[in-house]
């Protein structure tokens, strides 16, 4: 049974799995998202390596929203200071989309605790002029009266024609739901986020996978040149779940080859 709290204004579950191999892992999910999107995987991970910590983002799931504006760094300040309340420490950390931007911005701030970084479908790291400037479109729209229109745009970007129909219909109306400030502000806090600033910063083993082919695990390597990279095939966003027995090939190899 999963160890619950909510303290520091995030709610998680810490699990532990004393029969593994005590490689630990703390999870941090997508933008709308919530902790329960990646229990199956921690589940998965606590029966081949070790204790899971998974986490509700401020703002989503179960965790408050923060009474000053959200940010990459503060979000990850607060993870940071989780992790230390539940004693994990030589962890690895999982996130996708948003969370993974988090997982980068904690192991910058508290090396110390993290042993390796998986990035599950990222959303961009350093984003490049043309994401910026249609990200800050999509802002503007989230800030005023088209705040529907612009929670559409996300929704739809979260899945592929061959994602299961059922999980992508129950998905949205999860995401339908999320606190729109919640969601706006963590928006604006990737916007606002310096990904280039993170990367320099980050020596432990990474990995990233991709739902797709564009140029962000170029933009990886070029700033983290031992990263590795992968890409899935015939899925969208949600690649742990869509893809999994694909995911998984690549974790243990990567977990394999990084001596963990």
């Amino acid at each position: 049974m999963p160890t619950r709290y909510k303290s520091l204004g995030l709610a998680s579950d810490y699990v532990a799995a004393p029969a593994a191999k005590g490689i630990d892992a703390v999870l941090m999910h997508a933008l709308m998202g919530r902790r329960q999107y990646l229990e199956e995987f921690a589940s998965d991970w606590r029966g081949q390596y070790g204790a899971t910590l998974n986490i509700d983002l401020p703002g989503h799931g179960d965790s408050a929203m923060p009474q000053e504006d959200i940010s990459i760094e503060a979000s990850a300040a607060s993870i940071v200071e989780c992790m230390q309340e539940h004693g994990a420490s030589a962890s690895v950390l999982i996130g996708q989309s948003m969370g993974a931007l988090l997982a980068l911005q904690v192991a910058a701030l508290a090396p110390n605790l993290v042993r390796a970084i998986v990035l599950l479908d990222p959303a961009p790291i350093v984003l490049d002029e043309a994401t910026r400037k249609a990200w800050t479109g999509l802002l503007s729209m989230m800030e005023g009266e088209q705040y529907p229109e612009a929670l559409s745009i996300l929704i739809d970007a979260q899945s592929a024609p061959m994602d299961d129909p059922d999980r992508v219909s129950e998905r949205a109306v999860v995401f339908q739901q999320a606190d729109p400030q919640a969601v706006t502000r963590s928006f604006a806090s990737m916007l606002n986020w310096d990904g280039a600033a993170a990367l320099s910063n980050i020596e432990m083993p990474v990995m990233g996978i991709w739902a797709g082919r564009n140029n962000e695990p170029d933009v990886l390597i070029e700033h983290v040149p031992h990263a590795v990279c992968g890409q899935v095939v015939a899925s969208g966003h949600y690649v742990h779940i869509e893809a999994k027995e694909q995911v998984w090939a690549m974790l243990q190899r990567f977990i394999s080859v990084s001596d963990l």
